[in-house]
């Protein structure tokens, strides 16, 4: 049947009130002919009941059609727009606002160079339009053009001056380009105001990029205060947390995220990692259950369910959980990898080589080939054979201080800042001005501060709080890091810092007289907390240099403020700082400051308890000791105690002869005080 045909066969159809058979006729035609403006009044008259002659006059569609289209981007139902949206345009090609919606849809499924043409087409029917510009240079960020999108961005803000949207994606734009220091004049002070949100969103974007992460996690907060529940800002408010190793918060803020858009497959998965980084593993292992239920495909974060199993103490489930996983999915090289931190000695020596073949593989990433590294050496050291263990280790730090170098010299130059202008000459007083009273246990990593604060937290006066990043991250508000010197303290200091402390501490709603902090990295803050916090008192562990150097070089820590244990030199230099820094510190604060010996605990158990529980400030707990059921509560952190001769002063019976790079500089650990 010819086109003519067909159209007087329809036109027949439409005035018997056949409206399906003459929409179904309609549509064949322009599905071969979309331009034949006959069949596009036709359709238009069949479908919304509009006379065709009225249809040949008219831009937009009639306000049903309008309101469906609308009432789907509303939605975020982009499929379905993009179909209707594409009908409509073929009826109503002249309508900007059909052809907006379409563009929105086709972008949004993926279609970006169809969502562009379509842009075009509406710009010749509106060329004095801000609103399309934006769209396209929205469009061209997220196609990775930035060019492109500079040039829409300058468009906008020509026809729109001063556009909040069109400031936004210029920046963007700017950044993609690397023109950073440009970008960010452009959103130096946004207003505040709901218009704004995309320059909140961009600048926190932007200080990430350069690093600032405390200035990024304000400005993804200031966002959040006009649009409280998004998902995409607190997922990057979640990400700069991370960043800042302040695992607790991201995962709170990522929890948040996921509850603003509930089964969201990547921020799922994103919140698994963060809780297993805060050691939230009960929380990580509920998630998994309740998301593999949901949907099989997230069995692949078995392994990470297996990884809880195993820090919660559960070895055996560990390794069946992960090796059910290798039934499904078969044993890989990761798997196989992943299994060796369970059972370091369990793995058939083929597998063992292609382990060790892929991670010399030039051509994998650096983080994989890190972690398969990591993995052989659990294995070659658990097996005795020193020499290839200290391989693999040493190749695992050594990518992984490629990708995060450690700035040592600076770390130096802020600890000589600090004894510089810290001396004890503004020691804060030594009675408590409110509770509860803090106990920071500080020390290198890997020293003992973990079974310091165990013991105390057994007292019943005492609460642990676990590693609190609250001092550190007000030290960073006032310019201090482990790389960059803030400002001198003084009293204005003092109460910021003092603050900010306290507020974070009200967070936990502690009842107990007694609080325990215990971040080891804040060792470089004592004197800070000695002048600032009232009552404060700081024990300081230290263990045998080579024992503590050498659990520091494998122990791949979560993170990369640790990363001084990447190589033997840094490492060596990061022991000796900690030794100049505890001489300064016992100096300057006689009264609150206290060396633990982590050798000397481990050696009399219960005259290093004693002389931990004292230093604390706390009563010996004679009465609870002396009954079997609650023998000695200050000494119950003993139990998690493993101290194998290999793997403390005597490991360089084993690893000595590998460990010669900074050695002959590593101190002789002080003397208990």
């Amino acid at each position: 049947m010819s086109t003519d045909a067909k159209l007087r066969k329809a036109d027949r159809l439409l005035k018997a009130g056949d409206h399906a058979g003459a929409e179904a006729l309609y549509r064949d035609i322009l599905n071969r002919f979309p331009a034949n403006a006959a069949a596009r009044r036709g359709l238009l008259s069949a479908t919304t009941g509009v006379a065709p002659k009225v249809a040949a006059q008219q831009v937009d569609p009639p306000a049903p059609q309008a309101q469906r289209l609308t009432q789907l981007a509303q939605s975020g139902a982009m499929a379905p727009l993009a179909q209707e949206a594409a009908a409509l345009a073929r009826l109503f090609p002249r309508s900007v606002f059909v052809l907006r919606l379409l563009a929105l849809a086709q972008n949004a499924t993926g279609a970006h160079d169809a969502a562009l043409a379509t842009l075009r087409r509406a710009a010749t029917l509106a060329p004095r339009d801000a609103g399309l510009a934006l769209m396209e240079a929205d469009i061209q960020n997220g196609a990775g053009r930035p060019d492109e999108a500079l040039r829409a961005a300058e468009r906008c803000l020509t026809l729109s001056p001063g556009n909040p949207q069109a400031i936004a994606a210029k920046a963007r734009a700017l950044s993609d380009l690397d023109r950073d220091d440009e970008a960010l004049a452009l959103v130096a002070s946004p207003p505040q105001t709901p218009a704004a949100l995309n320059l909140w969103i961009v600048r926190g974007n932007l200080h990430m990029k350069a690093l600032r992460f405390e200035d990024a996690a304000e400005d993804f907060r200031a966002a959040l205060t006009f649009a409280p529940n998004h998902p995409d800002i607190l997922n990057n408010l979640s990400n700069v947390l991370a960043r800042q190793e302040r695992f607790a918060e991201a995962a709170t803020a990522m929890e948040a995220a996921l509850a603003a858009a509930p089964g969201h497959p990547a921020m799922s998965r994103n919140l698994v990692v963060t809780l297993i980084a805060a050691k939230r593993h009960d929380d990580a292992i509920t998630l998994i259950d309740r998301l593999v239920a949901k949907d099989p495909s997230h069995r692949v974060l078995l392994p990470q369910k297996a990884v809880c199993l195993f820090e919660l103490g559960d070895r055996e489930a560990a390794l069946a959980t992960l090796d059910d996983r290798i039934a499904e999915v078969g044993l890989t090289e990761n798997l196989a990898a992943e299994r060796l931190r369970f059972a370091p000695r369990d793995i058939d020596p083929d597998m063992r080589d292609r382990i060790e073949a892929g991670a010399d593989e030039p051509d994998t990433t650096g983080e994989t080939r890190q972690f398969l590294h990591a993995a052989l050496f659990r294995h070659f050291d658990a097996t005795g054979d020193t020499d290839r263990a200290f391989r693999h280790m040493s190749a695992a730090n050594a990518l992984r201080e490629a990708d995060h170098p450690f700035d040592m010299d600076a770390m130096e130059r802020v600890a000589a800042a600090i004894m510089t202008q810290i001396d004890g000459s503004r020691a804060a007083p030594r009675s408590p001005v409110s509770t509860p009273r803090v106990v920071f246990v500080l020390g290198l990593p890997r020293s003992g501060t973990s079974l310091v604060e165990q013991i105390l937290a057994a007292h019943p006066m005492v609460h642990g709080a676990g590693e609190i990043s609250s001092f550190r991250i007000a030290m960073a508000k006032e310019g201090w890091t482990i790389r960059d010197i803030g400002a001198p303290l003084d009293d204005a200091m003092a109460e910021r810092i003092a603050g900010h402390y306290r507020e974070s501490l009200a967070q936990f709603a502690i009842s107990d007289p007694v609080v325990v902090d215990k971040l080891p990295i804040n060792f470089l803050w004592a004197g800070h907390i000695l002048s600032i916090i009232p009552g404060a008192q700081v024990l300081w562990v230290e263990r045998d240099p080579m024992a503590v150097g050498w659990s520091n070089l494998n122990a791949q820590f979560t993170g990369q403020i640790y990363n001084f244990g990447n190589t033997q030199r840094n490492m060596a230099r990061a022991i000796a700082l900690h030794a100049r820094l505890g001489d300064h510190f016992a100096q300057s604060f006689p009264e609150g400051f206290h060396r633990i010996s982590y050798d000397a605990l481990t050696e009399d158990p219960e005259a290093g308890i004693r002389n931990i529980v004292a230093k604390a400030g706390l009563p010996w707990d004679e009465a609870r000791s002396g009954q079997p059921e609650n023998l000695s509560r200050q000494q119950r952190g003993l139990a998690t105690l493993r101290r194998p001769p290999d793997r403390a002063a005597g490991c360089s019976c084993r690893v000595g002869a590998h460990l010669s790079n900074g050695r002959s500089s590593l101190p002789r650990p002080a003397t208990q005080a």
